[in-house]
């Protein structure tokens, strides 16, 4: 095992991100890291990924590769249609 310093402030947010994800700031950062390392997944990707998780990025990877991905704007559209329709069946 080796250690890594953190400022104080990227320790606090690294610890603000872990506990919303339910897992160890330990866990949390090197999860972190082997993904930066492995960013495309490669041959070893995060173990917090089910191999279920993993199959389904790299469809999504290859489908954005191909042509089938949204833009930003096409995401913010449907967001804001799904939030409309969301909010009218409120009382």
């Amino acid at each position: 095992m080796h250690n890594v310093q953190l400022s104080d402030q990227l320790f606090i947010e690294a610890q603000r991100k872990a506990a919303a994800a339910g897992m160890s700031v330990e866990r949390f950062v090197a999860d972190a890291v082997l993904l930066h390392l492995h960013d495309d997944l490669g041959d070893q990707p995060s173990v917090t990924l089910t191999p279920e998780q993993i199959a389904i990025v790299r469809k999504s990877q290859e489908e954005i590769k191909s042509g089938k991905g949204l833009t930003m704007e096409q995401v913010e559209q449907r967001l804001a249609a799904n939030k409309a329709a969301w909010l009218k069946t409120r009382p």
